[in-house]
């Protein structure tokens, strides 16, 4: 594995056309939004939101009482341009499919290379694609 990588930033699609500093405020606005929301429902409710102390006396194992309602959608991938989103659905197919045959060659003691972006088997010794060659 590289011991540094480069995280590059890209707007997504729709907000090209703002500068970064837009893109920033647009942002930090939305999350004022939303939190002033929050706020709101919280003084309707009569809720509260816990304080320093509340929070540092919780158990770390601690559970919530109630259960969330389970959801049925799960995306991997999220796209407003269709022909992207269909094309990055296909790419995900490629590499899944990529990653199984590896997988299935590894665990049957073969030697092999997996697709580049696999980084969870690193510390157990095969190689990913453009590892160095040893």
């Amino acid at each position: 594995m590289p011991k540094e990588v480069t995280l590059r930033i890209e707007p997504i699609d729709g907000f090209e056309h703002l500068a970064a500093k837009e893109w920033a405020d647009k942002i930090a606005a939305a999350v004022r939004a939303e939190e002033d929301a929050a706020k709101a429902r919280r003084a309707k409710t009569g809720r509260r939101v816990l304080g320093r102390k509340a929070v540092l006396g919780t158990a770390p194992t601690s559970r919530p009482r109630t259960v969330e309602p389970r959801r049925k959608l799960r995306p991997h991938v999220a796209c407003r341009n269709k022909e992207r989103r269909r094309q990055e659905l296909s790419a995900l197919r490629g590499f899944r499919k990529a990653y199984r045959d590896a997988r299935l060659r590894w665990i049957a003691g073969e030697s092999t290379v997996f697709p580049e972006g696999t980084y969870r088997f690193a510390a157990f010794g095969p190689r990913g694609h453009g590892a160095a060659q040893t």
